[in-house]
């Protein structure tokens, strides 16, 4: 028995992510693109927001929810949600959605595979829209609470530079009645402790207005740039898979 495959037809696209990005995951230190993408798409966040987009498909002459035509299609189902979900998780990103890094490191390519040229396609778009509000929305939840910790860092930093001269300020008035070398170092310690606090205050402050600046930037930018548009593939990609398959049984019978 000669089982021949279905044709599978891909749609691609390259993403580059923007210099602004790379840049935001330096500054606030989050996981790198490669890295962070596939988790956005392993989100139940996403599964969710993807699965209940609908499309449609030659096979059913209809539109359909994803989670619909990745599990029961057009027929009622008796399993619950969360069943039909996991199982609808796993087809598409087992079979269906793939990702990798390009030639350089800011570009990622993202591949949809299915049985017909056209659902590919939309669902390759639907997912970079996708990917694209989770990544957005990824990076304004760490630059908040970025922002959090470091405006509680410069509260704080302030507390400790207000009572740095509290102190200076009662030593020195101390100091102006008793004469000795053990107030006068001392005095030293407290004035370097003063100069210090001081310091780290601005350094915090600095990091705040970078970080205010960063984040009011990010919301007028892009996080990522389509350089590579999918389209509808006309042919199916495994057409030489099938060819060769149909080939070697082929030999193998004229062998008998």
């Amino acid at each position: 028995v000669l089982l021949i495959q279905q044709s599978e037809y891909r749609s691609s696209a390259r993403v580059f992510l923007t210099s602004y990005s790379n840049y935001i995951h330096e500054k606030v230190v989050m996981p790198p693109n490669l890295t962070l993408y596939p988790e956005l798409l392993s989100s139940q966040l996403f599964t969710d927001k993807i699965m209940d987009k609908e499309f449609y498909t030659d096979k059913f002459k209809k539109k359909l929810p994803l989670l619909a035509i990745l599990t029961h299609g057009d027929k009622p189902s008796e399993l619950g949600r969360s069943i039909l979900l996991e199982q609808a998780a796993a087809k598409l990103k087992g079979k269906y959605l793939k990702i990798r890094q390009g030639v350089r490191p800011e570009v990622l390519i993202v591949t949809v595979t299915a049985l017909e040229p056209g659902f590919a396609r939309e669902l390759i778009e639907a997912v970079l829209v996708e990917v694209e509000a989770l990544h957005r929305s990824f990076t304004e939840d760490v630059l908040k609470a970025k922002l959090k910790f470091v405006e509680g860092q410069v509260a704080a930093a302030k507390v400790t530079v207000e009572e740095a001269k509290q102190r200076l300020k009662k030593f020195s008035e101390l100091r102006s009645e008793i004469l000795s070398p053990v107030m006068q170092r001392e005095y030293e310690i407290l004035t370097s402790t003063l100069r210090q606090s001081q310091q780290g205050y601005i350094n915090l402050k600095s990091e705040l207005w970078e970080l205010d600046y960063i984040k009011s930037g990010f919301l007028k930018k892009s996080v990522m740039e389509i350089i590579n548009r999918p389209k509808i593939s006309s042919h199916p990609f495994n057409k030489n898979l099938k060819r060769k398959i149909i080939h070697e049984a082929l030999m193998a019978r004229k062998s008998y």
